[in-house]
């Protein structure tokens, strides 16, 4: 089998480095793997920064795709150049182990399964940051997202004539990962968690960073929502009745309270909400097809 590793970016700089060390640790040997790495709409200098610290005996390609801001857009894209047997979804900011690639391989030697997920470990700096925290306590999970039928690129392999057969992921800002889960569900086609394939994923450290991520999704529900002619309002709730769900939170502090005082979690919760209430704006753009931009970063 041969692997196709496939990665956008948009401004990832400041990851360049940390990937290119993963990439160039992994054990399995280079001619079983190619890497395509996929712009999408980036400014900065990302991509010398991949060339300056990329083995050069890895066969690797740095493409461009510019026609829409999306990274499943980019993925897709990066796919149909692909040439692996195998599909391997993952993300600029993340890191692989040096036994990744070469488990996904054994994965799918020995398994029936043609698609699987990761695990995806979260990694915290400061102990004492609480948006760290909550980060690493209360996402990517993938051992329970797999049980839920969902998935995450930041950890994701699937045979590339299945992703051909079921049509690529829905091109939106985000929640492209967890909607393509969904339909491989309704077809009947389980994946597998496998916990061996690891890779490291940074924590998110600040209110900016949660927010940005969270808007970003909310923005690409609304996306979704529109494409699939669901109602408007109905999506609205469900964002308002997040903003006040307080047992959400009480689960957040079940989570957080062995390292956390309650004073700081309080602080972390009036922040929290705020992001939740703007999450309501961003899912009524993303319906509207309006103010992109703004959450595509």
């Amino acid at each position: 089998m041969f692997i196709s590793l496939i990665v956008p970016f948009k401004n990832g700089a400041q990851f360049a480095k940390r990937f290119a060390e993963g990439v160039n640790s992994q054990e399995l040997s280079v001619d079983c793997y190619e890497l395509i790495l996929i712009s999408n709409l980036s400014e900065d200098n990302t991509e010398e920064l991949l060339d300056k610290y990329l083995r050069k005996n890895i066969n690797y390609s740095i493409l461009k795709f510019n026609n829409k801001p999306s990274s499943y857009a980019a993925r897709n894209y990066g796919s149909k150049q692909a040439n692996g047997d195998l599909l391997v979804f993952t993300d600029i900011d993340c890191k692989l182990t040096p036994t990744y690639l070469m488990n996904i391989i054994n994965f799918f030697e020995t398994s029936s399964y043609a698609a699987m997920s990761g695990k995806v470990t979260l990694e915290i700096i400061d102990t004492k940051n609480y948006w760290e925290i909550y980060d690493a306590s209360c996402n990517l999970d993938n051992q329970m997202l797999a049980k839920q039928n969902h998935l995450v690129t930041a950890n994701f392999a699937i045979k590339k004539e299945l992703f051909i057969k079921t049509g690529f992921f829905d091109e939106f800002v985000s929640n492209g990962d967890s909607m393509y889960g969904e339909r491989l569900y309704k077809i009947g086609i389980g994946f597998k968690y496998n916990e061996g394939a690891e890779i490291i994923h940074p924590t998110r450290k600040s209110y900016s960073a949660v927010e940005k991520k969270l808007l970003r999704m909310a923005y690409g529900q609304g996306q979704a929502y529109y494409n699939a002619k669901r109602k408007y309002l109905f999506g609205v709730i469900i964002y308002f009745f997040k903003a006040f769900n307080v047992a959400n939170l009480k689960r957040i502090w079940n989570r957080m309270k062995s390292v956390i005082s309650l004073e700081c979690f309080l602080i972390f919760a009036l922040q929290f909400t705020k992001i939740r209430l703007k999450q309501v704006i961003a899912f009524s753009n993303g319906y509207r097809d309006i103010s992109l931009q703004k959450y595509n970063h």
